[in-house]
């Protein structure tokens, strides 16, 4: 608990900055890992522009207990951002567009790890 509230601490402080993102982005037709689940990335409200713009499609890996998530966008049950903090039973997470940090968030509920996304070109 109190290396939690240390990393919560020095995040809200701005003494260390935001994790590195190690979401890959790939094009459309560059081929990814088998056994990834292709899923499409909801477009709501913004917060993970430009990460997340909406309605792309995402290959994403089921969360069975796995750790070293920071840096990692998940899904939840409840919304898609990255990890910014991690704990033995517990994460911390951000939307890249936003200022603030979310609550503690239960490991349990994390449904998927964002392991690609498919950025379609401009036309």
């Amino acid at each position: 608990m109190k290396a939690f509230i240390f990393i919560i601490c020095l995040l809200l402080a701005g003494c260390v900055s935001r994790p590195a993102n190690k979401t890959v982005y790939i094009g459309p037709m560059q081929g990814v890992p088998i056994g990834l689940i292709a899923v499409h990335m909801p477009s709501c409200c913004g917060s993970m522009k430009p990460a997340i713009n909406g309605g792309e499609l995402a290959y994403v890996e089921r969360y069975h207990g796995q750790s070293g998530l920071t840096g990692y966008i998940v899904s939840t049950k409840k919304f898609t951002h990255r990890v910014v903090g991690e704990t033995a039973t517990e994460i911390v997470t951000a939307g890249d567009n936003n200022w603030g940090y979310d609550h503690r968030t239960p490991k349990s509920e994390i449904v998927y790890i964002v392991r690609y996304i498919v950025h379609n070109e401009k036309k």
